[in-house]
């Protein structure tokens, strides 16, 4: 059975307050998963000008601790930059 690791993001305060946005990539990502295993799930809330992001390093951490996939739902955007996501994969950050 493959095991995953959700990772949300919302731009603002209020977006995370009020669930808009992360209900609907919550959705996504357990449609995604189907029956398999989603072992954590990990939220950030911060704008996509600011690179630290404490849920993604924690996300990324504990899938490769497990051996689990790191999954997300996006529109149109990765967690913020492409190059901050590809720091993060290498481990670099």
């Amino acid at each position: 059975m493959e095991r995953y690791v959700a990772y949300y993001r919302v731009s603002t305060e209020q977006q995370g307050k009020s669930g808009l946005g992360l209900e609907a990539q919550r959705a996504a990502v357990l449609a995604f998963v189907g029956e398999q295993e989603l072992i954590a799930e990990h939220t950030d809330i911060e704008s996509g000008k600011v690179n630290d992001r404490p849920a993604l390093k924690q996300a990324l951490s504990q899938a490769r601790m497990a051996g689990a996939t790191l999954v997300l739902a996006s529109r149109c955007e990765p967690p913020g930059s492409v190059a901050l996501a590809a720091a993060f994969c290498r481990g670099r950050r």
